[in-house]
């Protein structure tokens, strides 16, 4: 008679071990310990302040917060990262991140050293100055001087943004080439994209130049490249958790830029489109993040202590450049006396006309206009909306003219400024120019640096060179929008150009002057279209196969 089989019973499956689940106790201790060794480092690097007041208090325990948590997440981030690599060996994806990381943070630290302590501008030196005196403003959210006074926490001198940028950059960057790496790119389009991104003018100045943009830009790829990641490489539904992060990186955007509200349409659209999400979980996520902005924004200025006495000033100064225009090509209007009367209430009609120039503000700058009453003030924005109504035609020359300064196409338009040598500065920016590092370390290395940043950034008319070659992101655009239009056949890529493209109206429209930096992330993202669309093509074999 024959034996009767054995059975063999099959453990549960999608179980693991319970211990392997729990967090390692380097990451238990040593993430917290971290945390408040840097709590410790805040104290003792307080920048030296005449007096307290609730305010002030309220500002620094805002940013010890932010240095702590930070560090916190960092720590933590790391030593799961070590642990694992101690485990079971460093493997190839983690690899290739460290190796490109290393790169590009000494590539950029190589800059850095030569033009330290790194590029500055005005507006760099101000929300400096407001964060040296405690005294923040709403001109550039209420998130950008809070940052710089965190890491101020960590470093006590200008040189920490500077360092701090390079830093997020090259994270960027590494994550995104191992990340095409991982996806079947090969090793020789992976070195050339590389080398794209960091034999790069702009991408060298910026990433060194104490802004915004910088910052904001560098974030907005990465969260573009990130949802790209996620769509190729997964094709179920986007998880509660990963919903989460987006509706939290949508709002960090939205307040850090005002712009940055156009991904609150973008990318609920976008995973809907990709069958990523529902549509009534699409819904849910533009209201979330719609309701976590309307709350948060109001309680970080409440808890910031910022007053509102800029808002209608950051209005008129988006208002200046198609206003002058406006004047200075006769508009069309049925009520010409009146218009100039309405006017009047805000701005010197006469001087407006006279300085304006459509590549920058010098009108705002110079003080022709003055503070009003709100009531007053909707009036004057009434009249000019209504005057944009009736000369479209003259508004959208004047937003060409902007945008096209800004492209390199002509001598006009900044891209970037080198005021960390400038003797005649403003004498309430004396506390950072007299900051112990604030000052060339290396003159000759700063020469031979800074003088080919110069004649790459020199327009020199539209030929292959200067100006018109470096800082030229028309190239960048036509690609965003080829990706975009290839969406039936590469909705990866399409979605990521769709996350950077969202902005960009926007922009077009209300950009006060002709500036580079306001379309910093869009020139990032053209450098990787060809990539993506290679990658995501291997990806979908890859994905073929396993089926």
């Amino acid at each position: 008679m024959p034996e009767k089989p054995a059975v063999t019973r099959p453990s549960p499956p999608n179980v693991e071990p319970a211990h392997r689940a729990e967090t390692p106790a380097l990451v238990r201790v040593g993430a917290p310990l971290f945390a408040l060794l840097v709590l410790l480092l805040t104290f003792y690097n307080t920048l030296p302040y005449a007096a307290y007041d609730a305010a002030k208090l309220s500002k620094l325990f805002c940013a010890k917060a932010v240095a702590v948590g930070g560090a916190y997440l960092l720590a933590g981030r790391v030593l799961r990262f070590v642990h694992r690599a101690a485990q079971n060996g460093l493997d190839e994806e983690s690899g290739n991140f460290l190796a490109f990381f290393v790169i590009c943070a000494a590539w950029f630290g190589f800059w850095l050293l030569g033009l330290w302590p790194g590029f500055y501008m005005t507006d760099s030196y101000g929300t400096l100055w407001s964060m040296y005196s405690l005294s923040f403003d709403n001109w550039f959210s209420a998130l950008h001087p809070l940052l710089y006074l965190a890491l101020y926490q960590i470093v006590p001198n200008a040189v920490v943004v500077p360092i701090f940028q390079l830093l997020l950059t090259s994270l960027v960057f590494a994550y995104a080439l191992a990340g095409l790496r991982r996806l079947g790119l090969s090793r020789f389009l992976t070195i050339l994209l590389l080398l794209a991104l960091l034999v790069n003018v702009p991408v060298i100045a910026l990433t060194l130049l104490v802004t915004r943009d910088t910052v904001f830009s560098v974030v907005l790829l990465f969260f573009a490249l990130w949802i790209f990641f996620r769509i190729v490489e997964r094709e179920r539904a986007f998880s509660g958790r990963e919903l989460c992060f987006c509706a939290a990186l949508i709002v960090f955007l939205a307040i850090y830029r005002g712009d940055g509200i156009a991904l609150l349409l973008a990318v609920p659209l976008l995973l809907g489109l990709n069958g990523r999400i529902s549509t009534p979980r699409a819904g849910m996520l533009f209201l979330g993040a719609l309701l976590m902005l309307q709350i948060v924004k109001p309680a970080l200025i409440k808890a910031l202590a910022i007053p509102d006495d800029q808002k209608i000033a950051y209005s008129v100064s988006l208002m200046m450049n198609p206003l002058g225009y406006l004047l200075q090509n006769d508009y069309v209007t049925a009520t010409p006396e009146q218009d100039r009367k309405v006017l009047g209430m805000l701005v010197d009609v006469d001087k407006v006309k006279e300085v304006s120039i459509p590549y920058e503000i010098p009108a705002f700058w110079s003080g022709y206009w003055k503070p009003v009453p709100e009531a007053a003030f909707s009036r004057v924005r009434a009249l000019y909306g209504r005057m944009i109504m009736d000369n479209k035609a003259l508004f959208l020359a004047n937003r060409l003219i902007c945008f096209s300064a800004s492209t390199g196409m002509r001598p006009y338009g900044f891209t970037y400024c080198d005021m960390a040598r400038d003797t005649k500065h403003a004498p309430h920016f004396d506390a950072v120019y007299n900051e112990p590092l604030h000052r060339t370390l290396f003159p000759a290395l700063y020469q031979r640096q800074a003088g080919f940043i110069a004649s790459a950034s020199t327009f020199t008319g539209l030929h292959p060179e200067g100006k018109f070659l470096h800082w030229n992101f028309l190239p960048e655009l036509a690609l965003a929008l080829l990706a975009l239009a290839l969406f039936p056949w590469f909705p990866a890529t399409a979605s990521t150009a769709l996350v950077v493209l969202s902005r960009v109206p926007l922009v077009f429209l209300a950009a006060p002057a002709g500036q580079f930096k306001y379309y910093y992330s869009l020139y990032l993202f053209g450098f990787f279209v060809i990539f993506l669309l290679i990658a995501e093509r291997k990806g979908a074999w890859a994905r073929k196969g396993r089926q």
